[in-house]
């Protein structure tokens, strides 16, 4: 029987049908509005304990699935560029705790210290989407990295950290 089925009998009824592992059992019950309550409580209980995990088993299998492939992207970066593999920069998590979050880098070096003289250049276009078009500071592997969105797969490694999850809004700059 579908949820919104099983609340709507339970209404005209006056009674909640609950399921817990493999029962089902009914109870008296006041008001719909307790069953709400109740409906929300059991089923935010085991919630954090089963996304965290998901969050563990999925992102280890991802990586050791992916081991390969990730380190030849970090041996062709540093083969097209100087500097480091991976860009980190600090992210705001759960409780508004800063981390450090991992990308494979797709920009030279000193990417930084350019950004400056090209929003002066390219100051309406910065304004309107905060990137440009044809950013010069991108490298060449960095290019496929970001359209194939590979750029991001160290970030499994944030969330087997437990700093983020693969479920929920992405994390924001401090």
């Amino acid at each position: 029987m579908l949820c919104k089925e099983v609340f709507e009998l339970s209404k005209k009824e006056k009674t909640r049908e609950k399921k817990t592992a493999s029962q089902i059992e009914s109870e008296q019950i006041c008001n719909d509005e307790q069953y709400i309550d109740d409906f929300k409580v059991k089923n935010v209980v085991f919630y954090p304990f089963f996304k965290r995990a998901f969050d563990i088993c999925a992102s280890f299998l991802a990586i050791v699935v992916l081991i390969i492939p990730l380190c030849i992207v970090a041996i062709a970066i540093k083969i097209d560029s100087k500097g480091p593999v991976f860009y980190v920069s600090d992210r705001v998590g759960k409780g508004g705790k800063i981390f450090k979050l991992y990308k494979f880098r797709s920009m030279d070096e000193n990417a930084e210290e350019e950004l400056d003289s090209l929003v002066k250049a390219h100051r309406d276009e910065w304004e309107a989407n905060f990137k440009f078009k044809d950013d010069p500071r991108i490298t060449r592997v960095g290019m496929f990295l970001r359209k194939t969105s590979i750029d991001e797969l160290p970030q499994l490694f944030n969330i087997l950290k437990g700093d983020m999850s693969f479920v929920g809004p992405r994390p924001c700059t401090p």
